[in-house]
């Protein structure tokens, strides 16, 4: 029964892309941002040190350029994760917004994806906030677990306790932008309703997280390192994009069937 519920999902969530193609625009140019981004910080780097090339070789014995050179390092780092976390919050709060309005018949437009933008972009940005913070205070004790468990089970199977943690993640979290932008809840809300979903429809999500993994490093990889360089976050990010739209499907099927029983019940 499970299984064919998220294979109806997947169905359905085939159907809304094709009728809705201008859903996975701001995923491209999410993607684009990204690689232009890097780009230029190559440039940057590749800049920096040829430019400075000639000091590199008394930075060990100069502890004020080699302090100078960590604080710049430590506040460009910080600056590139604001500009980056800033604008993938934008997209995503954007981009949920013209999943619902496709799910519910609406073709997509600019204007609904600048709606979406303002009006969900602070919670999306607080909630992202909240688990990076909690992602750095927990980053030793996560650290440990990952060095010991790779030099013990993971010696044979580390890429797949990677991709098993990363799945689990996915099918607790992935729901929570969307529960902020359908219901309008605040991040701490719309977490706990994703982890709410992802306990009441674990089998299903699991094996949907699975998939589109698997399926995104497969393309991603299939046609060689260049290939995967230059079009590997737009190939993953167009899955993920699907990814994301039929857990929107199994969100608003879960709504539908608790508000059914609710009334029964009454």
């Amino acid at each position: 029964m499970w299984f064919d519920n998220i294979m109806d999902d997947c169905k359905k969530g085939l159907k809304v892309a094709g009728d809705h193609k201008g859903i996975f625009i701001p995923i491209l140019v999410n993607a684009g941002i990204h690689i232009l981004f890097f780009i230029l910080l190559f440039i940057v780097l590749m800049t920096y040190f040829i430019a400075h090339g000639r000091d590199l070789g008394n930075i060990a014995d100069s502890p004020g350029n080699y302090m100078g050179m960590i604080i710049t390092l430590i506040i460009g780092g910080l600056i590139s994760y604001l500009i980056l976390t800033i604008l993938g919050c934008l997209l995503e709060s954007g981009t949920v917004q013209l999943y619902k309005l496709a799910v519910e018949g609406i073709q997509p437009r600019a204007s609904w994806f600048i709606d979406g933008a303002k009006r969900h972009f602070i919670r999306i940005l607080g909630g992202t906030l909240i688990f990076h913070i909690i992602t750095f205070v927990l980053l030793i004790p996560i650290l440990v677990i990952m060095v010991l468990y790779t030099f013990t089970v993971g010696i044979l199977t580390a890429g797949w306790g990677l991709i098993l943690v990363g799945v689990i993640y996915g099918v607790y979290f992935n729901a929570w932008t969307i529960a902020v932008v359908v219901d309008n809840k605040g991040p701490i809300e719309a977490i706990g309703a994703s982890m709410r979903l992802g306990k009441r429809y674990f089998r299903g999500l699991f094996v949907l997280t699975l998939a589109g993994i698997m399926i995104s490093q497969f393309l991603t990889s299939a046609f060689g390192p260049l290939v995967a360089f230059v079009g590997g976050w737009f190939i993953s990010g167009v899955v993920l994009a699907f990814l994301k739209l039929v857990v929107l499907l199994v969100y608003k099927r879960s709504k539908e069937k608790f508000t059914k029983e609710s009334i029964e019940s009454i």
